[in-house]
Protein backbone atom coordinates (compact mmCIF):
# COMPACT_ATOMS: atom_id res chain seq x y z
CA UNK A 1 0.00 0.00 0.00
CA UNK A 2 1.66 3.25 -1.12
CA UNK A 3 0.42 6.80 -0.65
CA UNK A 4 1.62 10.41 -0.76
CA UNK A 5 0.08 13.64 0.52
CA UNK A 6 1.20 15.25 -2.74
CA UNK A 7 -1.62 13.47 -4.55
CA UNK A 8 -4.11 15.32 -2.37
CA UNK A 9 -7.10 13.54 -0.86
CA UNK A 10 -8.52 11.45 -3.68
CA UNK A 11 -11.24 8.98 -2.84
CA UNK A 12 -8.96 5.92 -3.07
CA UNK A 13 -6.67 7.28 -0.33
CA UNK A 14 -9.60 7.82 2.03
CA UNK A 15 -10.70 4.24 1.31
CA UNK A 16 -7.17 3.00 2.07
CA UNK A 17 -7.16 4.90 5.35
CA UNK A 18 -10.46 3.30 6.32
CA UNK A 19 -9.02 -0.12 5.44
CA UNK A 20 -6.03 0.55 7.71
CA UNK A 21 -8.40 1.39 10.56
CA UNK A 22 -10.45 -1.72 9.80
CA UNK A 23 -7.64 -4.15 10.59
CA UNK A 24 -5.82 -4.19 7.26
CA UNK A 25 -2.69 -2.56 8.75
CA UNK A 26 -1.32 -5.84 10.08
CA UNK A 27 -1.65 -7.42 6.62
CA UNK A 28 0.18 -4.83 4.48
CA UNK A 29 3.54 -3.12 4.14
CA UNK A 30 2.80 0.60 4.28
CA UNK A 31 4.88 2.97 2.13
CA UNK A 32 4.63 6.70 1.65
CA UNK A 33 6.91 9.42 0.39
CA UNK A 34 7.80 13.08 0.54
CA UNK A 35 10.25 15.56 -0.94
CA UNK A 36 8.06 17.48 -3.36
CA UNK A 37 5.98 20.58 -2.79
CA UNK A 38 4.00 23.02 -4.89
CA UNK A 39 4.46 26.76 -4.40
CA UNK A 40 2.94 29.35 -6.69
CA UNK A 41 2.10 26.62 -9.19
CA UNK A 42 5.73 25.44 -9.30
CA UNK A 43 6.95 21.98 -8.35
CA UNK A 44 9.84 22.10 -5.87
CA UNK A 45 12.17 19.32 -4.73
CA UNK A 46 12.62 19.71 -0.97
CA UNK A 47 15.20 17.74 1.02
CA UNK A 48 15.23 19.92 4.12
CA UNK A 49 15.23 17.71 7.24
CA UNK A 50 12.61 19.87 9.00
CA UNK A 51 10.28 19.63 5.99
CA UNK A 52 10.77 15.86 5.74
CA UNK A 53 10.07 15.41 9.45
CA UNK A 54 6.91 17.54 9.23
CA UNK A 55 5.71 15.52 6.23
CA UNK A 56 6.38 12.24 8.05
CA UNK A 57 4.53 13.40 11.15
CA UNK A 58 1.65 14.55 8.94
CA UNK A 59 1.52 11.17 7.22
CA UNK A 60 1.46 9.31 10.54
CA UNK A 61 -1.38 11.50 11.79
CA UNK A 62 -3.38 11.46 8.56
CA UNK A 63 -3.06 7.68 8.20
CA UNK A 64 -3.79 7.06 11.88
CA UNK A 65 -0.75 4.78 12.34
CA UNK A 66 2.32 4.85 14.54
CA UNK A 67 4.69 3.26 12.03
CA UNK A 68 5.39 3.57 8.30
CA UNK A 69 7.25 0.57 6.89
CA UNK A 70 8.95 2.44 4.03
CA UNK A 71 9.33 6.22 3.92
CA UNK A 72 11.18 7.60 0.94
CA UNK A 73 11.92 10.73 -1.08
CA UNK A 74 10.17 11.43 -4.40
CA UNK A 75 13.33 13.03 -5.76
CA UNK A 76 16.80 13.84 -4.44
CA UNK A 77 17.31 17.50 -3.55
CA UNK A 78 20.57 18.28 -5.36
CA UNK A 79 21.04 21.51 -3.39
CA UNK A 80 22.14 19.58 -0.30
CA UNK A 81 23.97 16.33 0.44
CA UNK A 82 21.68 13.29 0.71
CA UNK A 83 23.11 12.67 4.19
CA UNK A 84 21.49 15.92 5.31
CA UNK A 85 18.09 14.99 3.88
CA UNK A 86 18.01 11.61 5.61
CA UNK A 87 19.09 13.00 8.98
CA UNK A 88 15.63 14.33 9.81
CA UNK A 89 15.68 13.21 13.42
CA UNK A 90 13.78 9.94 13.61
CA UNK A 91 15.50 6.77 14.71
CA UNK A 92 15.57 4.41 11.76
CA UNK A 93 14.67 0.80 12.35
CA UNK A 94 15.09 -1.97 9.84
CA UNK A 95 12.70 -4.88 9.92
CA UNK A 96 13.54 -8.16 8.27
CA UNK A 97 11.07 -10.95 7.74
CA UNK A 98 11.51 -14.51 6.53
CA UNK A 99 8.88 -14.03 3.81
Amino acid sequence: MSMSFLYGQPKPESEMIEALKGGMREKVELATKCGLSFENGKLNIVGDPAYIRACCEGSLKRLGVDCIDLYYLHRIDTTRPIEVAVSFGFPLYFYFTAN
